[in-house]
């Protein structure tokens, strides 16, 4: 049986933990999280606020997994998790994160008597906001897409579908 440690101060409690940290860890731990706080930040219009909602807590199997206050900063982070990844790994190429995992914090993250949740309202606008740019974007994209496809007998055909649909609504 291993005897224990003995100290004869707090002092030298301490000192003895401290000796045991890799300083080159810490150091690294510091860059990532201050690359996170620097990509996320990026992110318009909504960056810094995404920052300030949202936390690494660890990094597992090529796996970043972040936590958040509020499941909308989640969504919002999530519809950004493309830009984040790409961000991250031009900054750190050697930690090959292939995705981001998202975890709910629980206590809401309360500052000094400050809620930072936002409220349900906020969140639906922020979605709302992002959802038609992204979606008005799609849908430019796909008719695009469908316009150089689409066989013209086709076309026609259902022009006059959507005609007869519209003029019986």
């Amino acid at each position: 049986m291993k005897s224990p440690i003995e100290f004869n101060s707090a002092a030298d409690l301490i000192n003895t933990i401290y000796a045991k940290i890799d300083k080159n860890q810490v150091e690294n731990t510091n860059n990532i999280l201050n690359a996170w706080d620097k990509v996320v930040s990026s992110i318009k219009p909504d960056g810094l606020k995404l920052a300030a909602h949202s936390r690494i807590i660890d990094l597992k199997n090529n796996i970043l997994l972040v936590e958040t206050d509020h499941p909308g900063w989640t969504q919002l982070l999530q519809m950004r998790r493309k830009f984040i990844l790409k961000g991250l790994k031009i900054e750190f190429p050697r930690l090959h994160i292939n995705t981001i995992a998202f975890k709910l914090k629980s206590d809401n993250f309360k500052q000094l008597g400050t809620q930072l949740t936002p409220t349900y309202d906020d969140i639906d606008k922020i979605i709302d906001k992002r959802l038609e740019n992204e979606e008005k974007e799609e849908v430019h994209t796909q008719k695009k897409e469908t316009k150089s496809t689409i066989n013209p007998e086709l076309k026609k055909r259902l022009d006059s579908l959507r005609d007869i649909i519209l003029t019986n609504s």
